[in-house]
């Protein structure tokens, strides 16, 4: 199997195909053994042609070492599953410190799967580790055949309009002086992506006096005023002058002008 760009961030490729780039003095490949006692699992291992001679050694994909790479299949038919498992090693950004894992992908019936989807993995994790990200952090279990995937913009907009707000009036009473009367709002529905939560909860910080995050809801304050009127305990308001639209309108503009699509997917690299 034909590997290029090995040493370029984020465009490791192996594939089935011929090479594109020849100016290499040593070919990196994936020599393919089928293994001796199992007729349907194949074994690849990583090693380097020179002159149609090839010297098996792990290959260094930047910041991945990886050892060899294992494609099994089973069954028949819609019962038929597929199961890649590839052993590397993750080194932090000086190279000083490593994890070794196994990586293991399966799918049943009639979903695609091979070898060439380890190629997006090892990109991220080069990714996730060139942009400074800590090594203890890495989550190689989020890893499927298909996540982590970026957002489309349906998702980004759903996070958004999923929110729930509820308005109160609220006052406290002050002896020998005006009262203070303010507005309350309790926001649930929150996503729990942390990358997204803190793009929104940026958006309602701009939109309020002061934020603070409860166990189940997050509470704003907004509208403080000092009156001689009667004080009065907290209310739920049955409608208030632009409801949560404008709000939710802000957070959005918040996300056009900060969201990174890729910073976003390799958040979701990290364990929480």
């Amino acid at each position: 199997m034909t590997i290029e760009q090995v040493d370029t961030l984020g465009e490791y490729i192996a594939h089935y195909g011929s090479r594109r780039h020849y100016n290499l003095m040593l070919e990196p490949v994936l020599k393919v053994e089928r293994a001796e006692d199992k007729a349907d699992t194949y074994v690849l291992r990583p090693g380097y042609l020179d002159k149609a001679v090839y010297y098996p050694c792990p290959l260094r994909i930047l910041y991945v070492k990886l050892h060899q790479i294992t494609q099994q299949q089973s069954g028949e038919g819609y019962t038929r599953k597929t199961t890649i498992e590839a052993q590397i090693d993750v080194y932090d950004k000086s190279l000083a410190k490593h994890v070794s894992y196994r990586l293991i992908l399966s799918n049943s019936g009639s979903t695609v799967l091979d070898f060439m989807q380890c190629n997006r993995i090892f990109n991220l994790i080069n990714l996730y580790v060139d942009a400074d990200n800590p090594l203890e952090k890495l989550n190689l279990a989020v890893f499927t055949q298909y996540e982590p995937r970026e957002d489309d913009r349906s998702t980004l907009l759903r996070a958004v309009n999923s929110l729930q707000f509820e308005f109160f009036e609220n006052s406290r009473n002050v002896v020998g002086k005006d009262n203070y009367f303010w507005e309350e709002a309790e926001v649930r529905g929150i996503t729990k992506d942390p990358y997204l939560q803190q793009i929104i909860l940026n958006g309602l910080r701009k939109n309020c006096e002061s934020l603070y995050v409860k166990d189940d809801h997050i509470l704003l304050t907004f509208a403080h005023d000092r009156a001689y009127s009667p004080s009065f305990s907290r209310r739920k308001m049955e409608s208030r002058p632009g409801g949560d639209t404008s709000i939710k309108d802000d957070i959005k503009f918040e996300l056009a002008k900060n969201y990174d699509s890729r910073t976003h997917l390799l958040s979701k690299l990290k364990k929480e």
